[in-house]
């Protein structure tokens, strides 16, 4: 979930009559800075699935937060009844999962390893340094990225190269196109490069590229099966629409959830994800660099009252293999 400090009241953010005194209070709370906001506004017009014969149910949600002096985020004091408001949060858990799987985990994890990988393996001959350096991290990419459509460091280095030898190598340049003008043709307007003009610029874009496919991946993948493996807590689909009243039952918020097949589905699927998959060696220095970041994770994770150990060293993988 990605928490923005407001800058302005949203757009969407529409208050019913009654509520001027939390209209208000949001106000200086933005004037504060203390007022945050979750929007899935992505989600807004996407158009559900039919599962099983049965009409899925997609919303877009705003949450607004307040930090609170001790440096912890809360929703604005309500007065809904209990089972209403256990049902708006398994509503905004939903939708938080349906945009963490799509964009974090999927598009900007899998499919973007993919714009690079195939370039790589399509521009750059088997020999050239840079296409040593990155295969390791491309190990089964396309193998999961077709099964999920289906179903679901070399001893040169490129530090040896000269600024000339970069700009004069037509297969580097062929690369560095390809990935930027066909696979993210939108990239250039963020600063990505259609021609590489120095051994910096180079250890720049070849950085990006491994990150994609190992912290970028890891931040998404691995917390999977602590967030979702508890149903309730982020439905892969809810089975009925928004409420239209704050009369909510209990046998309402079971109602919404996914039946037992689609829960034991999503139960399989978040335990296969969340398998560990074995960091490839890598050299000894970066190794024992590596090891000395993750005691310092440690340290600060014992410190927190929810340890955030997604991207620590010893647990983020070498590519996107599943």
């Amino acid at each position: 979930m990605l928490l923005r400090c407001c800058k302005s009241l949203p757009a969407r953010l529409l208050l019913p009559p009654g509520l001027e005194a939390l209209q208000t209070q949001l106000e200086k709370e933005l004037q504060a800075g203390t007022l945050f906001q979750a929007n899935f506004s992505l989600l807004d017009g996407v158009k559900p699935n039919v599962i099983i014969f049965q009409q899925q149910y997609v919303a877009a949600p705003l949450v607004m937060l307040k930090l609170q002096p001790d440096g912890k985020l809360f929703t604005h004091g309500h007065s809904d009844p209990p089972m209403a408001w256990l049902l708006a949060k398994i509503w905004v858990r939903s939708s938080d999962f349906q945009v963490h799987q799509l964009q974090s985990h999927l598009l900007r994890g899998h499919l973007v390893a993919e714009v690079t990988s195939v370039p790589t393996m399509r521009s750059l001959p088997s020999l050239h340094p840079i296409c040593k350096l990155l295969i390791p991290h491309f190990h089964y990419t396309m193998e999961i990225n077709t099964l999920a459509q289906s179903s679901l460091v070399s001893e040169y280095g490129i530090f040896d190269l000269s600024d000339e030898a970069v700009q004069h190598d037509p297969e580097l340049q062929l690369w560095c196109r390809e990935i930027t003008e066909t696979g993210l043709p939108e990239a250039q307007d963020r600063g990505l490069p259609l021609w590489l003009e120095s051994r910096a610029q180079l250890c720049h874009f070849v950085t990006m590229c491994i990150f994609m496919c190992t912290g970028q991946h890891a931040s998404t993948h691995l917390g999977q099966l602590d967030w979702y493996s508890w149903i309730p807590n982020g439905p892969c689909t809810m089975w009925k629409p928004l409420p239209t009243s704050k009369d909510v039952t209990e046998k309402d918020i079971v109602d919404s959830l996914p039946n037992l097949q689609q829960a034991r589905m999503q139960k399989t699927v978040i335990k296969f994800l969340g398998r560990h998959q074995p960091v490839l060696a890598v050299l000894k220095q970066f190794q024992e660099e590596l090891a000395a970041m993750d005691k310092e994770i440690e340290v600060r994770n014992a410190h927190l009252d929810l340890p955030y150990e997604y991207l620590q060293p010893s647990k983020v993988g070498n590519s996107v293999p599943i």
